[in-house]
């Protein structure tokens, strides 16, 4: 595993995975819940790049059997600790989407925080292979906004929009179902915005401008 990825897993070393686990449910509700929305009970997921488990515990927890792949193998061995504890139908395995071969389709594959790493054309050759494998592909990567606030990821990184994320999408063949933004952006401002503006337009902002940590993006083979 190349050692950048080491330095920043080591980050979250010494806290409990649970306490983990639940700040990342709270930072990525509005994510989870927006993809819950395209699944029926018993869909199955893939999660491309999954860490230490917490989102696909989320979904296995809600009844949609997991397959994580990630090529630490620290992280892996720990998610399938945690899955294990829990008896949810989550199986994490060391690889990675460029070498992994499922056993059959999923209804959905997605990656968080991982093809802002990749220069454009290997973005498109993992949103491409998804579209293979999965019914539906989902995209999330975090923003300018994200740069400016989060300590940087030691990993180089392009930050992303709506725009270059669909256009990597469109490249590889999907059509776009859904975009949206995740995750609040960390500022003195955004207080003050939730104080004088209306729901409806907060959610604007972050659909449509992009004001957010996180923007995702909800594609399918198109024929």
């Amino acid at each position: 595993m190349d050692q950048g990825w080491r330095g920043y897993h080591a980050r979250w070393e010494g806290s409990h995975w649970l306490a983990r686990a639940m700040e990342h449910w709270e930072f990525y509700r509005k994510f989870h819940r927006k993809l819950s929305a395209h699944l029926e009970p018993g869909d199955s997921l893939l999660d491309i790049g999954s860490g230490k488990g917490y989102s696909a515990l989320y979904f296995a927890a809600n009844g949609h059997p997991v397959i994580g792949i990630d090529p630490d193998a620290a992280s892996v061995e720990e998610a399938n600790a945690w899955a294990t504890r829990f008896s949810l139908p989550a199986r994490f395995l060391e690889g990675d989407i460029f070498t992994y071969r499922p056993e059959g389709r999923f209804r959905m594959s997605y990656s968080m925080g991982l093809i802002e790493h990749f220069p454009v054309d290997q973005a498109v050759r993992m949103l491409s292979i998804q579209g293979k494998v999965s019914d539906l592909v989902v995209a999330m990567a975090p923003t300018s906004h994200s740069l400016r606030t989060v300590e940087p990821c030691s990993i180089p990184w392009t930050p992303q929009t709506y725009g270059t994320l669909r256009r990597a999408f469109e490249a590889a063949g999907l059509a776009i179902v859904d975009s949206f933004g995740a995750g609040q952006v960390w500022s003195h401002w955004e207080g003050r915005l939730h104080a004088v503006l209306p729901p409806a337009v907060v959610h604007f902002l972050q659909n449509r401008v992009g004001y957010a940590m996180n923007v995702s993006v909800i594609g399918h083979r198109q024929g």
